[in-house]
């Protein structure tokens, strides 16, 4: 499950993506559900609700902390009227904190695929009323329901694949996409009710500047088609399919496609597709030349038969006013557009790696994840999901959040670019590679020892540096202390007192109420001993190792399995990359490498096709 993390307020632009609050920063919403009081949730969905009452700024020597500060953590917000007393826990990092449906998260599965398919469904009616009627200017007057509906034969959009058709009747119409769509509550989430100046709604933003784009004007005088979860899209993503089976069996293409499979929308991730070929059927499988999308209908046909071969078909239909990907997100008073992956790739992404941190602060044992940094300042966390079932990569910050790449996309590019396997001694390839789902505790250790010290100058052995606690003094400040515990647990937890007090007492001691600034009678908190040979090497011995790997904790549950998984990954991961033997020459370089995983997780790689980004 996703939580708030400290970049999600010091970067300006940081929006949310969804939610009562769609497209407001980060910082705002904070904002608005503390004055509003609106619960924030702690841990995960289901975690305890707690009424905001200030977000702390908190600048460090090397990076800004956030901290929530919030009311009795025990009443829930539909049972407190208003704020009381400050919980003792309180304040808390803002990582602790669950990103919910106000921030753009969470708020369940399904609930947010329906919204997204009524968005992009109706999106397809408005856009349809410019291209095909001779309206230029989208008013309400001329977005009637029944204007819109009357672009139904134009229109051939679907919850999802095997789906009815929207809009084969006007009280289908208005039943299934209009007023689901106008009853969204609140505003804020309503592209209905959500108007500029000129009294333009969401939908009417985003189809005015698409019909204004460079990329619409080769559609302008056709009839044009939009589809969305169609037979006709489906069968622009079988083509898809087909030019990566062919590549599979042609050495010469073979490393122009990862063989393990390529998802449709990291090849192209349009969410509405436009069209000008084929009848009024658009019927995939009709015979003759044209009938159909790029070349679903003719197999034979040479256009789209590799990766390298399609990708240009894509970019030259488009060109042709045949087919068009948008990616939709919501606007605000104004649509941009941006293309992407054109001929010249104008907008690919190139990224310097700048190294690599466990968690977000160093501490190895605070979490199971790991971040690695490039030089623009994005991130990618690398974790496992499902517990202990597979492991990924996602984006954060400055790039692009959100985007993902699997544990067997991360390999591959590995595998082609720097010629190392994760796991393994010797390339498996796409196909027989896996996540080591049995974790060897000795080699996962000797890693630990090799690699805890090479992360980042500004994280390494953070541990033991002088940090930001979530710890006041008698004036209200935070305390800036040389002591960071190590681990921290409720002093209510007898389980894990009782555990952790096997650390080795040479190595490890308790912060001291009379003698640590970093003291709080809420919590037990072990530290690693001033000038202890833990920290003076940067890393802690098998044995205590053992004792904090197995005792992991998350969300108030043992999670030592999780734990295990993940950071065995994340260092086998990290082990394959600095072993690898760079030659620039051949661009087998880890910046290369780095690039290759980014561009994937954004839909940007060399073989990802063109599209057009509405935001």
């Amino acid at each position: 499950m996703a939580k708030l993390a400290p970049g999600d307020f010091s970067d300006s632009d940081k929006k949310a993506s969804g939610g009562q609050f769609e497209n407001k920063t980060f910082k705002f919403i904070a904002a608005q559900k503390i004055k509003q009081q609106i619960a924030f949730t702690l841990g995960d969905e289901n975690g305890k609700k707690v009424l905001g009452f200030e977000l702390k700024e908190v600048k460090g020597k090397k990076t800004t902390q956030y901290f929530l500060e919030f009311a009795d953590r025990k009443l829930s917000f539909s049972q407190q009227k208003k704020l009381q007393t400050l919980d003792p826990e309180s304040p808390l990092l803002i990582s602790k904190f669950f990103k919910d449906k106000d921030f753009g998260g969470g708020g369940g599965s399904g609930g947010g695929a329906a919204d997204t398919a009524i968005n992009e469904s109706l999106q397809c009616f408005y856009c349809s009323i410019l291209f095909n009627t001779g309206a230029k200017i989208l008013t309400p007057a001329n977005c009637t329901e029944k204007a819109l509906y009357a672009q139904a034969k134009y229109c051939f959009t679907y919850a999802k694949k095997g789906a009815d058709r929207y809009g084969t009747s006007l009280k289908d119409f208005r039943k299934k996409l209009y007023d689901v769509a106008e009853n969204k509550k609140p505003t804020a989430s309503n592209w209905i009710e959500d108007k500029n100046e000129t009294g333009q709604n969401v939908y009417m933003r985003i189809a005015q500047g698409l019909y204004a784009s460079a990329a619409a004007k080769p559609f302008k005088g056709k009839k044009v088609y939009f589809h969305r979860a169609s037979d006709w899209m489906n069968a622009i993503y079988t083509v898809k399919e087909r030019a990566l089976d062919f590549d599979k069996t042609d050495a010469k293409e073979a490393g122009k496609a990862p063989l393990s499979g390529l998802s449709d929308d990291k090849w192209n991730p349009g969410d509405i597709w436009l069209s000008t070929v084929g009848d009024a059927s658009q019927n995939p499988n009709a015979s003759g030349e044209g009938n159909s999308p790029l070349c679903f209908n003719n197999e034979k046909k040479s256009d789209c038969s590799t990766f390298e071969l399609l990708k240009n078909q894509v970019l030259k239909e488009a060109q042709e006013g045949k087919l068009l990907a948008v990616s939709l997100k919501k606007v605000g008073t104004k649509a941009n557009i941006q293309e992407f992956n054109t001929k010249d790739r104008t907008n690919n992404e190139n990224v310097i790696y700048d190294g690599f941190v466990f968690g977000q602060t160093g501490n190895f044992f605070s979490s199971a994840d790991m971040y690695l940094h490039f030089k623009q300042k994005g991130t990618m966390q690398l974790r496992s999901t499902a517990t202990t079932k597979s492991w990924q990569g996602e984006m954060k910050g400055a790039l692009a959040s959100g985007g993902k790449i699997g544990g067997g996309g991360i390999n591959y590019y590995m595998e082609t670019t720097l010629k190392k396997s994760i796991g393994f001694g010797e390339i498996k390839g796409a196909k027989a590679w896996s996540e080591k789902k049995i974790v060897d505790k000795g080699d996962m250790y000797d890693l630990y020892v090799t690699y805890n010290k090479k992360q980042m100058g500004d994280f390494k052995n953070v541990t033991f540096e002088k940090q930001v606690t979530d710890v006041k003094d008698e004036n209200g400040q935070f305390i800036e202390t040389d002591i960071v515990p190590i681990v921290r647990f409720s002093i209510a937890n007898r389980a894990l007192a009782k555990a952790y007090d096997k650390l080795d007492k040479k190595e490890f001691r308790l912060i001291d109420k009379a003698k640590d600034k970093g003291y709080n009678r809420f919590f037990t908190q072990y530290i690693i001993k001033e000038n202890s040979r833990t920290a003076k090497q940067g890393y802690v011995n098998r044995k205590d190792f053992d004792i904090l790997a197995k005792n992991y904790t998350a969300k108030g549950k043992n999670a030592s399995p999780a734990f295990y998984f993940s950071k065995y990954m994340n260092l086998l991961f990290l082990d394959a990359l600095y072993t690898a033997r760079e030659n620039p020459q051949k661009d087998q370089t880890i910046d290369e490498y780095s690039k290759q995983i980014v561009r994937y997780a954004m839909s940007n790689t060399d073989i990802s096709t063109y599209f057009i980004k509405i935001y």
